[in-house]
């Protein structure tokens, strides 16, 4: 009767004993002078592998080698193992399921047989992964911003098959049409440039999912990396409160957040608005601040709330089509603005123009005797993006 041994990892160490004491039984257990283990580089393929021998190194003492072996899925038998000294390699094929490999965790069985006349099982587990996958995705983009981390970023792996391609398809919503990039891509490792792609001319709007299928082919096979992302609004900084008034507190500088000292003269140039009579916050000389007032959209009740959703792009979009002005007029409790505002930033000597565009609230206004003494107001502002 032919004794079958199974082997376990757990029992490479007694093995090695075995060789050193070949005499001896452990546990009543009879040696075992052979060994195969899958070769430490062979143990991760990709789904593209699907012609790819697999090699088994072969472990033997006391002149005892390995005569056959066969590679199990369960109980059913998937390969012979062609034994060639001291490896053996057997084809993926042998493991595919309707001509492709499905990923994850293959758990296989090594049944051989010894010169000496035993036979033995030892478990491998060959891991199965997809031949893309995405390595960067923001989940959240805003439209029209310029910033590094708008890519979508994908790498591929074959532990030896080739990848002939990869393209990218894009939708607009779950029901969307998808659509062919017409990128040209790195089939190693490469990017797609979400500031590249200018989706407003194809119909985004802020709120809408965008998805993306990333495609690597490899012969009749094809593998399929997806991601989705949402386009948001850029939105201001934090909000900001300031005050003027018809005294001491008459001019104000929105990038500082604070009220300006009118007797000393290298303060004054830091003023961009000023308090004027009647009830007026207007440009300074030194300011080229401009106002666009806002018509309320449908939808939107309240000039708060339109202040508090926080929308750079529209401020931009509504500044850009409205009629500007150097000054609110006769401001008003709940008043609303956007304004656009350049600035001179950098080392000294080496500034340079930057442009904010902001929007800003009528809080307050005191009045004394029919006469309006000061404004309060909040403002929100952030450096303009690219249109």
């Amino acid at each position: 009767m032919k004794h079958i041994y199974k082997i376990s990892a757990c029992l490479v160490l007694s093995l090695c004993i075995w060789a050193c004491s070949s005499d001896d039984d452990i546990d009543g257990v009879r040696d075992i002078n052979a060994l195969p283990q899958l070769n430490s580089d062979d143990g991760t393929i990709s789904v593209f592998d699907t012609n790819r021998l697999i090699t088994i190194d072969i472990k033997s003492f006391d002149g005892v080698s390995i005569s056959s072996m066969e590679v199990l899925s369960g109980d059913t038998k998937v390969a012979d193992v062609t034994i060639n000294g001291e490896t053996g390699t057997f084809n993926t094929s042998s493991l595919l399921n309707t001509n492709s490999l499905a990923t994850g965790t293959r758990d296989l069985i090594l049944r051989y047989t010894t010169s000496d006349g035993l036979t033995a099982t030892v478990p491998i587990s060959l891991e199965i992964d997809k031949s893309i996958s995405i390595t960067r995705s923001p989940a959240r983009v805003p439209l029209k911003s310029n910033r590094e981390e708008n890519f979508v970023t994908f790498e591929t792996f074959t532990a030896g098959a080739t990848i002939d391609d990869v393209e990218a398809f894009y939708k607009i919503g779950e029901e969307g049409m998808q659509i062919n990039t017409g990128l040209s891509f790195n089939t190693e490792k490469d990017s797609i440039n979400l500031n590249d792609r200018d989706y407003l001319d194809y119909g985004v709007e802020i709120g809408d999912t965008l998805f993306y299928d990333i495609v690597a082919s490899s012969g009749a096979l094809t593998d399929t990396i997806s991601t989705s992302i949402i386009f948001t609004t850029l939105g201001f900084g934090n909000v900001q409160s300031g005050i003027i008034d018809n005294g001491d507190n008459q001019l104000y500088s929105l990038a500082s957040n604070e009220t300006v000292d009118g007797e000393d003269e290298d303060e004054i140039e830091n003023a961009e608005v000023m308090f004027e009579i009647p009830a007026n916050i207007r440009s300074t000389d030194n300011s080229d601040i401009q106002f666009v007032r806002v018509a309320l959209p449908a939808g939107i009740n309240s000039t708060q709330e339109y202040f508090d959703q926080n929308d750079l792009i529209r401020a931009i979009e509504v500044f850009d089509s409205g009629a500007k002005s150097d000054a609110i007029v006769n401001a008003r409790l709940d008043d609303l603005y956007v304004y656009r505002v350049t600035r001179q930033e950098g080392e000294e000597g080496k500034e340079e123009e930057v442009v904010y565009f902001g929007t800003v609230i009528v809080k307050d206004v005191a009045v004394i005797n029919n006469v309006t003494v000061a404004i309060a107001f909040d403002y929100r502002e952030a450096q303009a993006v690219e249109p």
